[in-house]
């Protein structure tokens, strides 16, 4: 199930392009939070390469990868596992580049597996 950015991660912000004018909404700006929507518990997390794509259970990932669209190297994902109830959500973001080897990461949607977590 596919949900908007702002209905489960706090402490996203948007960017304004001073040369186009241009607005980006769910910029990543220090340490989002995830919003559990089993317990409602707070996870913060670091948008990285790091995927932790092996932690999550075949039956959860084979759910989440049904519904990731990503296209390379312009998106990516990484699932996150809440610290309290291990409920898994994914994170799929959006990369760009500014500077040489500097990004901005967008958040672009949150996916959330129907399988429950296996503790």
């Amino acid at each position: 199930m596919k949900f908007k950015p702002s209905d489960r991660i706090h402490g996203l912000s948007f960017f304004e392009s001073r040369y186009s004018g241009e607005k980006r909404e769910n910029l990543v700006v220090n340490l989002p939070k995830l919003v559990c929507p089993k317990c409602a518990s707070i996870t913060a997390f670091q948008v990285s390469d790091e995927r932790n794509y092996e932690s999550t259970p075949l039956k959860i990932r084979t759910n989440l990868d049904a519904e990731t669209e990503v296209n390379k190297y312009e998106s990516d994902y990484m699932d996150v596992k809440c610290k309290d109830c291990t409920h898994i959500s994914r994170i799929v973001y959006e990369m760009e580049e500014f500077a040489m080897a500097s990004y901005r990461y967008y958040i672009r949607e949150v996916i959330e597996s129907e399988a429950e977590p296996v503790r």
